[in-house]
């Protein structure tokens, strides 16, 4: 029994080491893959990743996809998590955690930009953040609700009553205040002297209208 039981337990060892290979290539795979191509269409590509993996596997890929994107180009990491959950939805509330854990920072954006690209998952997004991500439920939960607005009382229905917001304080985060100028006809000088024409009409006086000459 001590045999059998030793034996198994090297299998297991066996097989975890292998899923770690097997992992560690994946991501070194996705990492070559998406360095080829110009930084620009880096979002683009990683979406393209995620879409053609298997259906199966998708959420697991998705993961190691946008987990390989973000640690190596951080500055897109927004881009990359709105690309992947508007081109394969379903992968969104794991994208949005994934990505949230790696920029902790960015919790709240990244939730949001997951929901503006998959509002129907908007309510497992703020829960898979939250559950990487504890101490960032609430501003987490407001944001993805100004995000995916058909969706706000459902999201905000995630936070325990205390928490709720009560207050218009906690709405929009991107309050558009900004007015644009007032376009007008473009100024045209005049190509006169100008005068001071009484209101009578006439000549001028010297020294300018209701002037008294010394």
């Amino acid at each position: 029994m001590k045999t059998l039981n030793w034996a198994a337990f090297t299998c297991a060892l066996i097989l975890a080491g292998g899923f770690a290979v097997a992992k560690d290539e994946a991501s070194a795979t996705i990492k070559h893959t998406l360095n080829k191509v110009p930084t620009a269409e880096v979002p683009a590509k990683a979406a393209e990743l995620v879409s053609q993996s298997k259906a199966d596997q998708r959420e697991a890929y998705a993961a190691e996809v946008v987990k390989t994107a973000v640690k190596t180009k951080p500055a897109l990491t927004l881009a990359v998590v709105g690309a992947v959950c508007q081109k394969s939805p379903e992968t969104a509330p794991t994208v949005a955690a994934t990505a949230a854990q790696v920029q902790p920072k960015q919790a709240r954006q990244i939730a949001q930009a997951a929901a503006a690209a998959a509002p129907e998952k908007a309510t497992e997004i703020v829960k898979a953040v939250a559950k990487v991500l504890p101490k960032s439920h609430k501003e987490v939960a407001v944001a993805v609700a100004q995000a995916a607005p058909a969706y706000a009382s459902e999201v905000l229905g995630t936070l325990p009553p205390s928490e709720q917001p009560s207050t218009a304080t906690e709405t929009p985060a991107f309050a558009n205040n900004y007015r644009p100028p007032t376009i007008g006809g473009p100024f045209v000088p005049i190509s006169t002297t100008p005068t001071n024409v009484p209101s009578g009409g006439g000549p001028v006086p010297d020294g300018g209208r209701d002037y008294a000459r010394p």
